[in-house]
């Protein structure tokens, strides 16, 4: 075995390793954004059938048919942005994880 053919299996061992973590890092950042904040709730909706929350559209007394306006919108972005920001929090690190879990490298080639 050459000292290339080993620098290749380590890479080629490095990259997978850091595609696992990759992997590991996304399905455990959608538990926490997307899936575990509603596991509570599917029970009681089951059987309720119906939501018990409020329409994030009516935020700042903006109702259907009302003209658009400046501070409607800003009401709208910032309720929008509290009630999403764990999401976006996990889009921006799972998008992140395989470039810097891959040691900087193209993550498609092996």
């Amino acid at each position: 075995m050459t000292e290339s053919s080993v620098r290749v299996a380590v890479s080629r061992r490095a990259r997978l390793v850091g595609l696992f973590g990759a992997a590991v890092v996304a399905v455990a950042l959608l538990l926490w954004a997307k899936w575990l904040p509603y596991a509570g709730k599917v029970p009681g909706l089951a059987g309720q059938r119906t939501w018990p929350g409020s329409s994030i559209l009516t935020v700042g007394g903006v109702h259907p048919g009302a003209a658009p306006s400046w501070p409607a919108a800003t009401s709208f972005a910032s309720s929008y942005l509290r009630v999403v920001w764990w999401a976006l929090v996990a889009a921006l690190l799972i998008a992140a994880a395989p470039q810097t879990l891959c040691l900087g490298r193209s993550y498609g080639a092996f």
